[in-house]
């Protein structure tokens, strides 16, 4: 099913089982307020609450009885909008008058559209109204929203108690939570939480279901990863096993209507597909001609990436976002010109280029931002090895002392810098080591 929804009502119960009716037609289960009360409770009002307790959305049918509006319907009222967010509660005035006195005015004024009669099918027309925007597009800022992982996490984890969005919403969160654990060196955690949102889980939407596959998919990339030889890669087995799964759910993702949602879902399935590519090329122990044709094969996935990011950057809120994507697909294009059998060095460098100016924008608009600082640090770390791997390829001395200078500064300041950059730090300070740095250079010159 697609969630509970709690029914609040005051005058006719008949409108309220319609109601439940109608949403258990579209795969919801309406959960009637009072109804779960036994005959020996003196009061209802703990019965109410635990129906609200074990909702995500509620609405609520206000009729008049004996000419007022129940006070007690107002207080559940009150009580659902304090749990869920205020687009998660829906309420609906059955033949009272717009301007009635006895509705209070903060509420008429917030809802003062959802007017009813009782003539016609006013349950179809509720049911209608609340179905209509359950698969809004979640409108936050995406690095605002991978910023705030903490409490992304601890409102994922508890989900199945206290849902706090629909379950088309927390598909959308669950694709970003996946990136901000990796971005928040919480591979562990991350995953963790995934896993028990997937376990408590049952009979879930299509979106929600893809979405998770997706993050728990996307994390086990990075608790599968080797190194050898000042290399980071993956071996055969777990690159087509998660390769399988991404391509699954591309063509699930593939056949659903065009919005915002989907275009990003695809942005990070190519991404993701061009990833595990380069990764699985770096493997050391397989062919020259396996590398050679994986790394052209990695390029496809990465132009399609780059499409969708210029898609999303056209909404000036997500625009740095597209741009951390942009300077993964940029320098992994860089990696699979420079290092198949036949290389092209002009391309792979433009590609290098290109990726330090995404690094760089993201860089300066962080320094003037608030940001985690791990995924600052995270900033200016790739920002350094762009930097860096490009020294080889300056055409000018200034220019060249002058990148070696500010790299060698970073070194000085990240010494400390978590275990999980130790390789990363280490690949910057080969790169500038002076009269290695500097032979390259002049060799390319």
């Amino acid at each position: 099913m697609k969630g509970n929804v709690f029914i609040g009502w005051c005058g006719d119960t008949a409108i309220a089982q319609m109601v439940r009716n109608g949403l258990e037609e579209h795969g919801y289960v309406g959960v009637i307020g009072g109804e779960n009360g036994s005959a020996t409770t003196m009061y209802l009002g703990q019965s109410i609450i635990n129906d609200i307790d074990i909702c995500d959305q509620a609405i609520f049918i206000f009729q008049k009885k004996n000419g007022k509006i129940s006070p007690n319907t107002l207080f559940e009222f009150g009580d659902a909008l304090c749990r869920f967010p205020a687009n998660r509660v829906f309420a609906f005035y059955i033949d009272i008058r717009r301007n009635d006195k006895s509705i209070p005015s903060d509420i008429a004024g917030i809802w003062a559209e959802n007017y009813f009669t009782k003539k016609g099918q006013v349950g179809e027309k509720i049911v209608e109204f609340f179905v209509r925007p359950q698969k809004n597009v979640v409108q936050e800022n995406k690095m605002e929203l991978i910023n705030s992982y903490y409490e992304m996490r601890n409102s994922i984890s508890q989900y199945d108690k206290r849902p706090f969005c629909s379950e088309y919403e927390l598909a959308q969160y669950v694709l970003f939570f996946s990136q901000a654990a990796y971005l928040m060196n919480d591979i562990k955690e991350g995953s963790k939480c995934l896993e028990r949102l997937a376990s408590a889980s049952h009979d879930r939407i299509n979106e929600l279901e893809q979405a998770l596959r997706f993050g728990q998919g996307y994390l086990s990339i990075f608790k599968k990863l080797k190194t050898k030889d000042d290399k980071i890669f993956l071996q055969a087995d777990h690159f087509y096993d998660i390769e399988s799964t991404f391509n699954d759910i591309l063509d699930v993702v593939s056949e659903w209507p065009a919005n915002m949602f989907k275009t990003w879902f695809e942005m990070l399935l190519y991404d993701s597909l061009n990833y595990i590519r380069v990764l699985y090329a770096e493997d050391p122990d397989i062919s020259a001609d396996d590398r050679n044709h994986t790394f052209l094969a990695s390029v496809p996935y990465a132009e399609k990436c780059l499409e969708r990011c210029d898609l999303l950057a056209k909404n000036k809120e997500d625009e740095q976002c597209a741009s951390l994507y942009r300077a993964y697909m940029f320098r992994n294009l860089a990696t699979s010109f420079l290092k198949r059998n036949e290389p092209d060095e002009d391309k792979a460098v433009n590609y290098l280029k290109k990726s330090l100016r995404e690094r760089k924008s993201l860089l300066e608009y962080y320094k003037i931002r608030t940001i985690s600082s791990t995924i600052f640090e995270s900033f200016e770390m790739e920002y350094y090895i762009a930097v860096s791997e490009l020294l080889e390829y300056s055409t000018d001395q200034r220019e060249f002392e002058r990148d070696v200078r500010s790299c060698k500064t970073y070194l000085e300041r990240v010494n400390k810098l978590h275990i999980e950059k130790k390789h990363f730090i280490d690949r910057i300070d080969r790169k500038v080591q002076y009269e290695e740095a500097k032979d390259r250079w002049q060799k390319n010159t």
